[in-house]
């Protein structure tokens, strides 16, 4: 029999989309606020209605059949369509409003976006943000973009050819050195003659092909997982490191930073998906990030 799409209904569609998100019936039900039978009949009514079956569900919890996951991206669009809709007749009333989802990596959700939301924030006030796990790598930040868990993502570029990406802002990689009396910079024989703490695999995938590039191999004494953890031990004088910038801030005591005896820097910029990125709400405060930013770089 062909899908029966006058019975597809958004619950449905929510519902499904949500379970896939939440990984179980009973983390959907949480996040919709429901109980666990209702999203458990919205689900089976939408499969009954197509005539497939989209999840296969175990003690593991639920997961989608092949066919699933096709469906679930046509899903997010129909319900982006309609999100877009409603908040081009919000915009007719002159009024912008709902939820904005960010995935972010640290140092951006950090340093970077709370001055933008504030700001975006003051000129539309029922517009609110949620901000995901901010303890993301860029690659993270893509896949929560690409299932629409997130509409909008900030990382360093390139992004996944799925999505869009915008460039915001170059972001510089500093040494990480402790905080004693010195007149120049530190050159690459003198930053391998010290314990090397490497970061986050990110940083790390840059900054030691580009130390072996220029003839200094860096052999790393420590790795270790956060910012904070690599910039205390360098306080601690354990070692040198190196970080971005961004992520460089606030700088703890004991810490100073200098250029790196080469320069390296990282693209860090925004990306979503195309359907996300005509969405009223996210078009807005897209150009108002990319409008900040190179104001920033301006000044």
């Amino acid at each position: 029999m062909p899908p029966d799409l006058s019975r597809v209904t958004l619950v449905q569609l929510r519902a499904f989309l949500t379970v896939l998100e939440a990984g179980s019936f009973g983390e959907a039900a949480l996040r919709l606020e429901v109980t666990q039978s209702s999203v458990s009949y919205a689900v089976a009514e939408l499969e009954r209605a197509l005539g497939a079956r989209l999840l296969e569900r175990g003690r593991q919890g639920a997961r989608p059949t092949s066919l699933g996951e096709r469906v679930a991206s046509h899903a997010r669009a129909m319900l982006a369509a309609l999100e877009a809709a409603a908040q081009e007749v919000e915009l007719e009333a002159g009024t912008l409003r709902g939820t904005l989802r960010i995935a972010s990596i640290r140092s951006a959700a950090t340093v970077l976006l709370p001055p933008l939301m504030h700001a975006f924030g003051q000129g539309h006030p029922q517009v609110r943000f949620e901000l995901l796990n901010i303890d993301r790598t860029p690659e993270q930040v893509d896949t929560l973009v690409l299932s629409g868990q997130a509409d909008l993502g900030l990382a360093s570029l390139p992004t996944a050819p799925e999505l869009l990406g915008w460039e915001l802002l170059r972001d510089e990689f500093l040494l990480l050195w402790p905080d004693e009396p010195r007149h120049a910079a530190p050159g690459w024989p003198e930053v391998q003659g010290r314990p090397f703490i490497a970061g986050a695999a990110d940083c790390a995938r840059r900054i030691l092909p580009h130390a072996q590039q220029h003839g200094y191999p860096l052999q790393p004494a420590y790795v270790v997982p956060e910012d904070s953890v690599m910039m205390s031990m360098v306080a601690h004088g354990m070692g040198v490191g190196v970080l971005p910038a961004l992520a460089a801030q606030p700088l703890p005591p004991g810490v100073r930073t200098w250029p790196l005896p080469t320069p390296l820097w990282r693209s860090l910029g925004v990306m979503a998906a195309p359907h996300a990125a005509r969405l009223p709400l996210v078009a807005a405060f897209l150009q108002h990030l990319r409008v900040a930013c190179r104001t920033l770089l301006e000044a």
